[in-house]
């Protein structure tokens, strides 16, 4: 398995003498407007006029500390790396995971390489951020008691830490944590004034409506939804070919022009894997599908399996649109919310009008037959429901020079964009806007919240900002 923090940084270099080429092959197009490309994820409400805000220029703009079931906020300052003797009946090492760069999937995939244990012996109770800097409670299984703290005391992982080590039973189980509390600086093109701060944070005082935002699907080129539904179409080749051709709302030229070539060699496995591997990085995914592709052409639903923790995503993703459709519809009409909604997964969701006319739309007629078609399972829940507006409790805020940094907290499955964008015109990514302020700034220790500084000093060489190759 690749240190994907390698793979990375050895990629960035490749990058770097694009640039000095050509600096307009690694600069992403950006052809629609920020509520055009809102709008394509299903979000159709008008926010009235917001002020530019640009996010994640550097990782420590970005800081996420899970909350844990006691409603205590697990920090990204390092700790302690002393293990008590484990009791009988012990089998599970607890630990707090801090990381950059990585998301939560590409650390516990590194991670689990490093111990020597398979992936899914190591749990975690939620996804968090990859450009930025993150904390997490996460649990082990298969780890030597009695060798427990000498291996975790060696344990060399790129971009990411252990502290706070504990032993006990159980695991940690997706979504039993309280939620997250986020530390973000918001870059401005102009010193905004404390009035308008009150008024905004008036506006949701009472909470936000609770729109699923760019990262779920799947930024820059906004195309989770899109392949979502086409494995609920059971057009398993057309999500291969789509995933790896298709250059969707935006993308940068030089991964374009791959793509673009990846139409005419489509089938021909070797030549796409020589194709893709000039970024093995940026398309480690994509070279996935094809090598499992070269070994069993045809195959489109199994190389799509290989990779399920991704494809489930998409899966997610479509219902996340339905959802945003129906939640614009809501707010624009002026109608009362309820609490909650089901989402596509839920066998409520037949109660939904907006489902069922774009499910009718997109040719997916029985919907329990195309999930357990693809996943060999009813997976179909309860369970799969989303709030419709989310309270939140924002701790400290202050305005800086060309910037804000606020400090709030969210309960279990909200997302900071999705509260920002009520307040900001959200831009991340390439190109920098020329206005931009590149201080670096401590938002920890600007709202006297800790520092960034001790993460730094461990983790320093994996932090990089927007201009240095992010």
């Amino acid at each position: 398995m690749t240190d994907l923090i390698k793979l990375y940084t050895d990629e960035q270099d490749k990058l770097k003498k694009y640039q000095e080429k050509d600096p307009g092959l690694v600069t992403p197009q950006r052809n629609f407007s920020y509520q055009e490309i809102l709008s394509y994820i299903g979000i159709n409400v008008d926010f009235g006029f917001l002020p530019q805000g640009y996010l994640n220029f550097y990782h420590q703009d970005f800081i996420v500390e899970e909350v844990d079931s006691k409603g205590e906020a697990i920090t990204i300052e390092p700790g302690s790396l002393d293990l008590v003797t484990a009791k009988p009946g012990d089998k599970t090492l607890y630990a707090q995971m801090v990381k950059v760069g990585l998301s939560t999937l590409e650390a516990r995939e590194n991670l689990a390489q490093a111990l020597g244990v398979p992936v899914k012996q190591i749990n975690y109770g939620g996804i968090k951020d990859k450009v930025a800097i993150t904390s997490q409670q996460i649990s082990l299984r298969g780890i030597n008691p009695e060798k427990g703290e000498e291996i975790v005391k060696g344990l060399k992982v790129s971009g990411l830490y252990l502290k706070n080590l504990s032993w006990g039973k159980g695991i940690i189980e997706k979504g039993k944590i309280r939620g997250n509390r986020f530390i973000i600086t918001v870059r401005t093109p102009s010193t905004l004034g404390q009035g308008w701060l009150d008024q905004a944070l008036d506006r949701v005082k009472d909470g936000f409506n609770n729109f699923y935002y760019l990262q779920r699907f799947g930024s820059p080129r906004l195309l989770s939804h899109t392949l979502g539904k086409l494995i609920l179409q059971q057009e398993y080749e057309a999500v291969v070919k789509t995933f790896l051709t298709s250059t969707g709302v935006q993308d940068v030229p030089l991964l374009s022009r791959i793509r673009e070539q990846a139409v005419n060699d489509f089938g021909n496995w070797q030549k796409l894997e020589e194709l893709f591997s000039e970024l093995p990085y940026t398309f480690r995914l994509e070279l996935g599908l094809i090598r499992y592709l070269a070994k069993k052409p045809d195959d489109y639903l199994g190389a799509l399996k290989s990779i399920e923790d991704q494809t489930t995503l998409w899966v997610y993703a479509y219902a996340s649109y339905l959802f945003n459709l129906h939640l614009s519809s809501s707010v624009t009409k002026g109608e009362t919310l309820v609490a909650e909604l089901p989402l596509l997964l839920n066998p409520q969701h037949t109660a939904i009008k907006t489902y069922a006319q774009k499910l009718s739309e997109d040719n997916i007629l029985d919907l329990k037959k195309s999930a357990q078609a693809f996943f060999g399972r009813d997976v179909l829940h309860q369970k799969n429901v989303c709030l419709t507006k989310v309270p939140v409790k924002v701790i400290n805020t202050k305005i800086i020079e060309k910037g804000v940094v606020i400090a709030f907290e969210l309960p279990v499955g909200a997302y900071a964009t999705t509260f920002l964008t009520h307040l900001f015109s959200l831009y991340r990514g390439l190109p920098i806007p020329e206005w931009l302020d590149k201080t670096k700034h401590d938002g920890k220790k600007i709202l006297n919240l800790g520092s960034v500084a001790p993460v730094e000093e461990v983790l320093g060489e994996y932090i990089f900002s927007q201009d240095k190759g992010q």
